[in-house]
């Protein structure tokens, strides 16, 4: 029997405790259940074994369903087979709206385009059962990379690699990357990040091992984190940070290694500076005192610059005072 019944505000949803067991809309549910607004059940745990839409899940199993009662997805104590995939108890499975599997953990011996997965990793597919992310068992050839056994492989629905660690050394024309570096791709041609394994030279520059390298839209570097000192467009950057680059590659900002003139104007070392994209000076910490709109700025006052090198904006890091 029921106990008590809620409703939300504006009646979106409804909830039920429920004392014992109680069939609602044909499914033995105990301790409570959740309703959609147009009153078809959303949520609850079985109360015994019972089969939905030809899935049939254990006692205790807690199930969500879709509008039109699909089941949409569970988690069971104990392993549940979908027609011929078994899925690992403890862990949550997610269906589309057709029925088909969209996120699931296989018990064991379950394939992906003929790639054993690992065993208690989960498994992501697409409508249709096209591999989203699984963990492959042992080193595999996948649409055109080697992905490292036990590292999670994410796919396009075309089947290009969107995520993976290389089990091989690599060179793709940005570097040489060895085995365990991890790449991210925004489709199957562009490059989002590479998180290397090895220091890796980019573009003349060394990169830290482990450090993200970042690429913009168009593939062109945007973030790097440099291993040792490095001159970049002229500028020295300093070594154990990162360094930032405009659209068309030139430095964007950095940490200077040491005081120097930039569009003029002497900056501070050891402190950041930022880059316009034709390279003009944009803000820095000036290292010699200069005067502007009447006012002499002291050594160490953070300034800013227009395009065309006049200062528009300034702080006087002594008494953090902006003048403008």
């Amino acid at each position: 029997m029921t106990e008590t019944r809620f409703y939300l505000k504006g009646g979106s949803r409804a909830f039920e405790q429920i004392d014992g067991e109680a069939a609602i809309q044909g499914i033995p549910c105990r301790d409570a259940a959740w309703f959609y607004s147009i009153g078809s059940l959303w949520k609850g745990t079985l109360s015994r074994g019972h089969a939905i839409r030809g899935i049939r899940l254990p006692e205790g199993a807690s199930f969500e369903l879709y509008r039109n009662g699909r089941l949409k997805g569970f988690i069971a104590a104990s392993d549940v087979a979908i027609d011929e995939t078994v899925a690992l108890g403890g862990n949550p499975v997610r269906l589309y709206d057709d029925g088909d599997i969209a996120r699931f953990t296989p018990a064991h011996g379950f394939q992906v385009s003929g790639i054993h997965a690992m065993d208690g990793s989960p498994v992501e597919l697409y409508p249709g059962g096209r591999p989203a992310m699984f963990t492959p068992a042992n080193d595999a050839r996948i649409g055109g990379i080697t992905a490292m056994a036990g590292t999670v492989v994410r796919l396009f629905e075309d089947g290009s690699p969107r995520e993976f660690v290389t089990a091989v050394e690599v060179d793709n024309g940005i570097g040489l990357f060895q085995r365990g570096s991890r790449f991210f791709y925004l489709d199957g041609d562009t490059i989002a990040r590479i998180d290397p394994a090895n220091s890796a030279t980019v573009n003349g520059i060394q990169c830290r091992a482990g450090a993200p390298i970042l690429f913009h839209y168009d593939g062109g570097l945007r973030r790097v984190f440099l291993s040792e000192a490095a001159t970049i467009d002229g500028i020295p950057a300093h070594p154990d940070t990162f360094v930032l680059f405009h659209p068309n590659g030139r430095l964007s900002a950095c940490e200077l290694a040491q005081d120097i003139a930039i569009s003029g104007v002497a900056c501070m070392g050891r402190k950041w500076v930022g880059l316009h994209p034709d390279g003009a000076l944009k803000r820095c910490f000036i290292a010699a005192p200069i005067t502007w709109n009447g006012q002499v700025l002291p050594i160490g006052s953070w300034v800013s610059f227009h395009p065309d090198g006049a200062p528009e904006c300034a702080r006087d890091e002594v008494t953090k005072r902006y003048l403008e």
